[in-house]
């Protein structure tokens, strides 16, 4: 899906693109942030569901509106991508989804820390509640969301001025190989 792309990339949410929606992969009643949080967690454990998770958080990045259908969302969306296991597609989905929100609104990343940081404290080492797990989780987690924000328009910058300078340096290579073949000719 779009989300493999950039599997090992240093910043792993920047494989989620905003996708267009289609009929086929509306999910049903409450087609919005509910719906689907909802159906993420009723198909948690059938991973050929993953896929269409993803187009369906895919198609939420499209709209600058759904920033508050996300921000009312927020808690639960922070407790899924803590609570589900490290390596469910779900969880992976969610937090892609989760930063690229953080890159585009400072206010939902701000929440979404506050929710991070609630979980990590829960689940401290010497606390009631120690989930090594979960705390590991919720520290990476946190780390990420400082560099969606902090580097993430500077990232979407510079890979784009990358993409750019590799696109000029192939048709400057075409452009060469066709002038050596036309000299051939000659």
């Amino acid at each position: 899906g779009a989300l493999g792309r950039h599997a090992g990339s240093p910043w792993p949410w920047r494989g989620l693109q905003a996708a267009p929606a289609t009929p086929a992969e509306d999910p049903g009643p409450g087609g919005d942030v509910a719906g689907i949080l909802t159906a993420a967690w009723a198909r948690r454990g059938d991973p050929s569901w993953a896929s269409r998770f993803e187009a369906q958080l895919s198609r939420l990045l499209a709209p600058a509106s759904v920033d508050a259908d996300v921000e009312l969302f927020l808690p639960q969306i922070g407790h899924l991508i803590v609570s589900l296991p490290p390596d469910s597609p779900y969880a992976s989905a969610l937090e892609r989804f989760a930063l690229l929100a953080c890159e585009r609104n400072v206010h939902l990343a701000l929440q979404l820390s506050w929710v991070v940081y609630a979980a990590l404290e829960d689940s401290a080492p010497q606390g009631p509640r120690a989930d090594p797990r979960v705390f590991a989780r919720c520290s990476r987690l946190l780390a990420h969301i400082e560099q969606a924000v902090v580097y993430g328009a500077r990232i979407a910058y510079t890979q784009r001025r990358e993409s750019l300078r590799k696109g000029l340096v192939t048709a400057a290579e075409a452009l060469r190989a066709y002038g050596q073949r036309g000299s051939r000719a000659v």
